[in-house]
């Protein structure tokens, strides 16, 4: 399975820092289990305007083989 196909089944949203800033730089970070498989994946964001930083999504992956993902990215 890839996201894209859950994409009509999700609620996105649009982000906004607490300073209104709506632009940001982002990176995503993994977290692995002993195996090399991605166990969860995390978005990180920093905002333009004031440089605050965020987690802004993270979810588990209960899938596998998940190794993919980090080459993706």
């Amino acid at each position: 399975m890839d996201s894209a196909d859950y994409w009509d089944e999700a609620e996105p949203d649009e982000c906004e820092c607490l300073c209104g800033g709506d632009e940001f730089a982002a990176a995503v970070g993994f977290s692995l289990r002993p195996d090399g498989e991605v166990r969860w994946v995390s978005l990180g964001l920093r905002c333009l305007t004031d440089g605050a930083l965020g987690v802004h999504a993270d979810w588990k992956i209960n899938y596998g083989p998940s190794a993919h993902l980090v080459n993706r990215a």
